[in-house]
């Protein structure tokens, strides 16, 4: 992907920058297209009994991904837990979806925001995040689609492909990036991770 240009030019940890990079490599060379979506996770401001632990993130990512069993295959997360100042942690999550498959994040977005309400045990808003904002002057939708180059393209037109789908690689390593970020990670309990992902298959 050349140079990484990356949410945060420094204080990053490489190790999630690599294996977000080892994700999106694997992705894109066994789909044609691939959606990455963007969302982040909270809990209510009150009302929640939270012992500290993962327990909540990994049953949101399991059930999601059981809701889609047999419509996508093969999709690939990331999160990454923090907090700063709030009483609970927070999680940030990237997902790498069939772009074939799925063109639009909604309604999986959607679904995520069920499903947490129902780990809940409540009925909330907002506590799914669309990520669907303007930052650092980025108009951030909270996806990107990366088109491979058709094997058909010929002259200008796979140029212009290529340049395109490299620059939706470089965007979407940009918005993973911000998962990696080290100031606001979280201490969390012993035997809890402060990032989790899917292992990326071997080759």
């Amino acid at each position: 992907m050349g140079e990484l240009k990356l949410y945060y030019s420094d204080d990053n940890d490489t190790r999630i920058i690599n294996h977000m990079e080892r994700q999106l490599h694997y992705a894109n060379e066994h789909h044609n297209k691939v959606l990455l979506i963007r969302f982040d996770v909270h809990f209510p401001k009150m009302g929640y009994l939270y012992d500290g632990g993962n327990r909540e993130i990994s049953s949101l990512i399991k059930s999601l991904k059981a809701a889609y069993k047999g419509r996508l295959r093969d999709i690939q997360y990331a999160w990454a837990r923090e907090r700063i100042d709030s009483q609970h942690p927070h999680w940030h999550l990237m997902l790498l979806i069939d772009g074939a498959i799925m063109q639009n994040p909604y309604g999986l977005l959607k679904k995520a925001e069920e499903i947490w309400n129902r780990i809940l045990g409540g009925e909330y808003q907002g506590l799914i995040e669309f990520c669907d904002n303007r930052c650092m002057g980025h108009k951030t939708t909270g996806s990107v689609m990366m088109r491979r180059p058709s094997s058909e393209a010929e002259g200008a037109e796979l140029i212009r492909q290529q340049q395109a789908y490299q620059a939706a690689c470089g965007d979407a390593i940009w918005r993973a990036s911000y998962l990696a970020k080290s100031f606001s990670k979280d201490e969390p309990p012993y035997r809890n991770r402060r990032f989790g992902c899917s292992q990326v298959p071997r080759t």
